[in-house]
């Protein structure tokens, strides 16, 4: 039976599935700045991202900017 409280996923292997509680991976808060390049502007922010390594927070801040904004990463700089 399946805990109904926590969200569940399942990660594939050779001899079947291993079930994976999302509460168990331990998510910090990275905080970045920088500039994103618009045009002829530049723009500032400061952004909060939840992740669960750096490498990820900065993958999904990439892919967040990236999204509002219609830029491109090479059209983000992180200080």
């Amino acid at each position: 039976m399946i805990d109904t409280h926590k969200p569940v996923f399942f990660e594939a292997f050779s001899s079947g599935f291993k079930k994976l509680h999302i509460n168990s991976f331990c998510m910090e808060t990275y905080t970045f700045s920088g500039k994103i390049q618009m045009g002829k502007d530049e723009q500032k922010f400061e952004r909060e991202v939840e992740a669960s390594s750096e490498k990820h927070a900065k993958e999904k801040l990439y892919s967040q900017l990236g999204s509002e904004h219609s830029v491109t990463r090479g059209s983000i700089q992180l200080e």
